[in-house]
């Protein structure tokens, strides 16, 4: 959904009086005309667009948000609007702010929001390349002018509305002159640019269905012509694909497929329902649908189970899009079309594209940057120590790659590897440095390999031991003296157990827990623990041999 976050002044500028002749019973001021398109705004979102998320917030020196994000209480949208009193002074630009940490509360960054201003001109505003937020915002601005307009209100609305613009919003001014029915012609003006539903055909060979996307799509360019397409009125299904192929490629734009049933579009029941039935034959076979939007625009559409309940998803594609792992989507879909496409495309994923360990059944869910920050730190971490945390090393590695090559993050990757680059030098130079180099330079290797389409899983290969280091066993974080130890621990028998815990020191009694840290700072994993253990309780035996022969002589020269 594109949320929709309606902001309304409440300062005490909002309270001067009407012209005369622009005054009704029942709107005299202009918050009462500001009130008015806010609530033609909500009457239309809940009647043409019910499944949009929408809030309302008040400000004056403070945002105060009078209703949280909803889609099924406008009842109390509304009766917000007709008990906010007014307050001081206006702060625009301090709103802003708010309702961007307001929104970062309730949605990823990825989750583009719409934000609709209503207010009096002039609205003071920084420049607008000074004005950043979190979200890739739609900014509305809906400004009641005042009749003569001074040089410095003339320079605040083009900064406004400049701002508006690179925002990827409009500025709409309501002339208080013409009081209502200006607001009404600017809010059906603010409708039509930007809160139509979309209603259109979607076609499945000789079966057809009436659907309304949530939300509407927009119009997007080409990576290459940059030539601006519209959405089509028809979309059509090519065929269907494992969703285990398909995996989660990059996607523009994800929009909910539900029955184009509003106040003023419906279509009488179908018997049976196509979209009922695509939604259950896809989620009982684990597939979802390739559509084609054009020639060379593609679209994706699928079940995704969310809060107990399945809807009919469809995520668009860029045009001439390619999925690194299966292809160019022009020929797929021309693959489509044969008689044994499923077979066809399996085949040349296995023979030329390897599948990624990163192809999941579910989609993909937003992604976090917080995670990708702490899979840097953890892999800045373990290549400290690669021979010790190999294989979390390979983990982390793997991780953090599905994910910069799923959400197309080049910069992720080229930082993870300077970190390994960085730290193979290093290695290099260290004289004690031998199982932990040949790891890096390994792995550096495999990076470089797999690098562009190939994306297969970096491998955690064997070396042969050289300079007395041995081959790591299959743990890849025990030494082999360690391993040694412990296999000396299997064999001992209880005796010789309850004669060392008798002999063992009072210092030594408190053994470490799990997960504490050691000389260095670093938390101990389970095996770290228990190899320190054996290599004490060799200690242990050790003493108690040596005083068991003490005893023996002493008995023998009596």
């Amino acid at each position: 959904a594109m949320p929709t976050l309606l902001l309304v002044d409440t300062s005490l500028s909002m309270g001067r009086g009407l012209p005369p002749a622009a005054r009704t019973a029942t709107e005299t001021t202009r918050f009462d005309v500001a009130v008015h398109a806010a609530t033609a705004l909500l009457r239309h979102l809940q009647d043409e667009l019910p499944y949009e998320y929408c809030a309302l917030a008040t400000f004056s020196g403070r945002l105060d948000v009078r209703v949280d994000f909803t889609n099924s209480h406008y009842t109390a949208l509304l009766e917000q609007l007709t008990s906010v009193g007014l307050q001081d002074r206006t702060d625009v630009y301090g709103a802003l702010r708010e309702a961007d940490l307001s929104i970062t509360k309730h949605f990823t960054p990825e989750t583009q929001c719409q934000i609709v201003l209503i207010t009096d001109a002039p609205v003071d505003l920084p420049p607008a390349h000074l004005v950043s937020f979190s979200f890739p915002y739609l900014l509305h601005i809906m400004a009641l002018a005042d009749e003569d307009a001074t040089s410095n209100a003339r320079a605040a609305t083009e900064n406004a509305r400049s701002l508006c613009q690179r925002h990827g919003g409009d500025y709409y001014e309501l002339d208080v002159r013409r009081g209502v029915a200006d607001a009404t012609r600017a809010t059906q003006q603010l409708i039509a640019d930007h809160f139509m539903p979309y209603f259109g055909m979607l076609e499945c060979g000789a079966l057809s269905t009436s659907v309304m996307l949530n939300p509407a799509p927009s119009s997007v360019s080409g990576t290459d012509s940059g030539v601006s397409r519209e959405f089509p009125a028809s979309m059509q299904i090519l065929g269907f694909l494992p969703m285990a192929m398909l995996g989660s490629p990059p996607i523009l734009s994800r929009h909910m497929v539900v029955p184009p049933h509003t106040s003023s579009y419906s279509v009488p029941f179908e018997e049976p329902d196509v979209r009922v039935l695509l939604h259950s034959a896809m989620r009982a076979t684990e597939t979802a649908a390739v559509v084609r939007l054009a020639d060379d625009w593609h679209a994706i559409l699928y079940p995704l189970a969310e809060a107990r309940k399945s809807n009919l998803m469809l995520s668009t594609l860029e045009p001439a899009a390619d999925i690194p792992w299966l292809g160019k989507m022009t020929d797929i879909a021309a693959v489509l079309l044969t008689a044994d496409a499923t077979r066809e495309l399996s085949g040349s994923v296995q023979a030329g594209r390897p599948s990624l360990s990163y192809l999941q059944q579910d989609w993909v869910p937003p992604l976090q940057l917080s995670k990708i920050a702490r899979s840097l730190q953890a892999i800045a971490k373990y290549v400290r120590q690669p021979a010790i945390k190999r294989v979390m090393l390979f983990a982390e590695l793997n991780q953090i790659r599905s994910a910069a090559h799923t959400y197309n993050l080049p910069d992720v990757l080229k930082t993870t590897k300077e970190i390994l680059v960085e730290e193979e030098a290093a290695a290099k130079a260290a004289a004690t440095a031998t199982v932990g180099g040949r790891i890096l330079t390994d792995i550096l290797e495999q990076w470089d390999q797999r690098e562009g389409s190939h994306l297969a899983p970096l491998e955690d290969r064997t070396f042969s031991p050289a300079d007395g280091a041995g081959v790591l066993p299959a743990e890849g974080h025990l030494q082999p003296a360690a391993t040694a130890n412990k296999a000396k621990k299997r064999g001992r028998n209880s005796a010789s157990s309850s004669s060392r815990a008798k002999a063992r020191p009072a210092s030594n009694s408190h053994k470490r827990s799990r997960g504490d840290y050691d000389d260095d700072g670093e938390q101990e994993n389970d095996e770290d623990v228990e190899d320190e253990e054996d290599e004490e309780a060799m200690a242990v035996e050790e003493q108690d041999t040596t005083t068991n022969i003490n005893t023996s002589n002493n008995s023998s020269s009596s």
